[in-house]
């Protein structure tokens, strides 16, 4: 029987966790063997445990505790509906801001920027249901300003997922909010055609760290900040823009910003061009940008997005449909897919590929 890792929102009553379960701060709360119950999915829960190692049989009939049965079938559409409705208010009043920095000279206002960008996360419950509600936003959220609110979640969710210190995450989402702000500063017929892919691919608005840069330079916010916002665009093999620098002079922030700011863009639908799935951009990350990211941050990245998608059904390029059941740890972006009772490992299947995250 295989031992899985699975998301701590789609256990059922009666599976087996098969490794012992560590607090953030080393403490143990589960130990191996410990068969989850109601109680044992609340402690999980309010230790915001985002995923565990279970014995998992697909045969074995299981039977499902009320309690969790709900949580296992998704993102309640109320609760979608509200993270919706606060995501679009951050995005008003991100405009609003970015165009007083930008076009009144008026200075940060961080603290506003920051319960902002709160307010948003509070609305998810966890690492793992922010990750799927920005997956399910991804098909109303274009513009310049949602976008960076985008790479804000997946950059602070990075941080964490590395551990840098808890004012840094703070400034990573800071960075985050702030980094785009150079587009304003072109003129409104250019604003108008600006296409993200078209920034990652044919660095269209190139100069834009820069502008940005020149935007905050002096106003009141961290110099580390700064330096995001004019080398996000930058690549440890020196292949970047605005300045070509090399790893020695990317800040931490900034590596991170970069590899939230691709994946986003990525897989960002745009009237000309559809976005990838997750899984396309993160094989895309691994297999064609890997040396110009810095890859301790990356592979992290790579494995907790795609360790999200465990339990999702998913639609295979031959019209298959299956469930992700788990990961393979040398080939990340190809896990195991169960279709009916059979098993099917897309890292030994190159003809087969996900097309579609289906729920």
């Amino acid at each position: 029987m295989p031992n899985i890792r699975m998301r701590t929102s789609r256990l059922q009553k009666g599976m087996i966790i098969k490794s012992d379960v560590y607090t953030r701060s080393g403490t143990l709360i589960i130990p191996e063997d410990t068969v989850v119950t109601k109680e044992v999915f609340d402690i999980l829960t309010r230790h915001f445990i985002d995923d565990v190692i279970v014995d998992y049989t697909p045969e074995t009939k299981t039977t499902p505790d009320p309690a969790l049965l709900q949580k296992n079938r998704g993102i309640h559409p109320q609760k979608l509906e509200e993270f919706t409705k606060t995501f679009h208010v951050a995005e008003e009043t991100l405009s609003q801001n970015l165009k007083d920095i930008a076009l009144q000279d008026k200075d940060v206002d961080i603290q506003t920027l920051i319960d902002m960008v709160d307010s948003v996360v509070k609305k998810a419950d966890g690492d793992t249901n922010l990750c799927d509600m920005l997956f399910n936003m991804k098909h109303s959220s274009e513009t310049l300003y949602s976008h960076s609110i985008n790479v804000s979640l997946y950059a602070q969710l990075l941080a964490r997922w590395i551990d840098l210190p808890p004012e840094e995450i703070e400034l990573v989402s800071l960075a985050g909010l702030l980094h785009d702000i150079g587009h304003l500063k072109y003129p409104a017929e250019e604003q108008k055609n600006f296409s993200l892919h078209n920034e990652l691919s044919k660095r269209c608005h190139e100069k834009h760290p820069a502008f940005g840069y020149k935007v905050i330079q002096q106003k009141t916010i961290d110099y580390r900040v700064k330096q995001a916002i004019l080398t996000h665009h930058e690549r440890i093999d020196e292949s970047g823009f605005p300045m070509g620098v090399s790893f020695a002079n990317i800040n931490n922030i900034s590596r991170v910003l970069a590899i939230a700011d691709t994946y986003a863009t990525l897989t960002t639908d745009e009237p000309d061009q559809p976005g990838m799935t997750p899984f396309e951009a993160l094989k895309y990350l691994e297999k064609q940008e890997f040396n110009k990211f810095d890859s301790r941050y990356l592979l992290v990245f790579i494995e907790r997005i795609a360790q999200n998608f465990i339990q999702h059904e998913v639609l295979l390029n031959n019209g298959q449909t299956g469930v992700i059941i788990m990961l393979n740890k040398i080939d990340l972006t190809r896990p195991l897919v169960q279709i009916g009772t059979q098993f099917v490992d897309l890292s030994l299947r190159k003809d087969l590929m996900i097309k579609k995250i289906l729920n």
